[in-house]
């Protein structure tokens, strides 16, 4: 007799075993919240007396503020390099005398650009000063412009003051003036093409006064 044998291949397979449980799911700890920060609800009473103000610097309170400060066009701030400087800065020695009588040449009394409703205050500052040697870099207020590196000539000085600093339209008690003389007191922004390209101060510029003691320059309380 034959017998026959079968042969079959079976294939593999893989086993998973999966438990199942009735119990509630676990929730994630969270961390506990950080204690209130401590503070004083009241402070506390103060162990020795205050000393009283000396009586004669009391503020003004009752004086109207109107008209009790000179108004200015613009005011150009020098960046010096420097803390401390004569008592009139245009009789300082270096560099920022020298650019300091320029100017007020151009525009102090006296000056070709001189004009007594366009009153311009200049001002020595401890900014870093200009990298190029015989130039100087000015700060405009309110038209918050940097003008880095103006040269010590008189034709910058001239330039400057006709792009930046003399007036748009010139005061009523001018009118009688020539037209040449109106000229040369009005302001001609194109001449700013002359001199390095004004760049906006786009960040807080913070201004303290540098004198040593207190005297009529900071004001009188």
């Amino acid at each position: 007799s034959m017998s026959l044998t079968r042969h079959l291949r079976t294939s593999p397979y893989t086993r998973t075993l999966r438990r199942f449980t009735t119990s509630p799911p676990l929730r994630q700890t969270q961390a506990p919240s950080p204690a209130p920060i401590p503070y004083t609800p009241t402070c506390p009473s103060p162990t020795c007396a205050c000393a009283p103000m000396p009586p004669d610097l009391d503020i003004d309170r009752k004086t109207p503020l109107l008209n009790t400060m000179t108004p200015y066009a613009e005011q150009v701030v020098l960046c010096t390099g420097k803390d401390d400087w004569s008592s009139r800065i245009e009789d300082e020695p270096g560099d920022t005398g020298d650019f300091i009588r320029g100017l007020k040449g151009i525009i102090g009394r006296g000056g070709e650009a001189f004009d007594p409703f366009t009153n311009i205050l200049l001002t020595a500052s401890s900014l870093p000063p200009s990298k190029k040697q015989n130039t100087t870099t000015a700060l405009l207020f309110p038209s918050f412009a940097r003008i880095p590196s103006l040269p010590y000539t008189r034709t910058a000085f001239s330039h400057f003051a006709s792009a930046y600093l003399k007036p748009h339209k010139l005061h009523p008690m001018h009118a009688a003036l020539p037209a040449a003389q109106k000229a040369k007191l009005t302001r001609d922004e194109s001449l700013a093409s002359t001199l390095p390209a004004a760049e906006p101060i786009t960040r807080p510029v913070v201004l303290i006064c540098g004198h040593a003691a207190r005297d009529k320059r900071c004001g009188v309380l």
